[in-house]
């Protein structure tokens, strides 16, 4: 019995040589528009650690509104982009008196995987107001407090992101 015994070994060596990153999403630059009720409590930033945001205002009369721009802005070595967003929804009642928005500055509207390239900053405009095309039976019976949470994730841009959209006029938007 004549017996071999064959054998083969693959081998792969590689080297790869990892840059340093950082990740650092975070608002800064709180700016109340002129015209808005004063609030009981204000946004404020501090540094570069600022991820959460919380204000209280007393909207009183029709036309009283409560609005600020903040700026998002991506300090860090990697694109990021908007994973996953949520807004309060008014109940129909809330709605019926009371408008609360989150859009870019310009009023486009904030997407999923809106992208946010390293050194970018954007500018957010955080509006709440109290209704002034009311009918009587809109108007709130009772002092009510309503609680508005805007919520968005950032995460390492992948093939998903894409470029936020400019808001041109009614209606009307470009990608850029």
């Amino acid at each position: 019995l004549v017996y071999a015994a064959l054998s083969t070994t693959l081998q792969i060596n590689g080297t790869a040589n990892i840059a340093s990153n950082s990740w650092l999403v975070y608002f800064t630059n709180v700016q109340v528009t002129t015209g808005s009720v004063t609030a009981t409590t204000t946004p404020t930033t501090s540094g570069t650690s600022t991820t959460t945001l919380t204000w209280e205002v007393s909207l009183n009369t029709p036309g009283d509104f409560y609005e600020y721009n903040v700026d998002v802005k991506n300090d860090g070595t990697s694109d990021a982009m908007i994973g996953s967003l949520s807004n309060t929804s008014l109940t129909t009642n809330q709605a019926k008196y009371l408008d609360y928005t989150v859009t870019y500055s310009d009023g486009a509207v904030i997407e999923q995987y809106d992208k946010l390239d390293s050194g970018e900053t954007v500018t957010l405009k955080v509006r709440v107001e109290y209704k002034t095309d009311l009918n009587p039976e809109d108007l709130p019976s009772d002092p009510s407090t309503v609680t508005l949470t805007y919520t968005s994730n950032y995460v390492q841009a992948d093939g998903n992101a894409k470029n936020r959209k400019v808001a041109l006029g009614i209606g009307d938007t470009v990608n850029y």
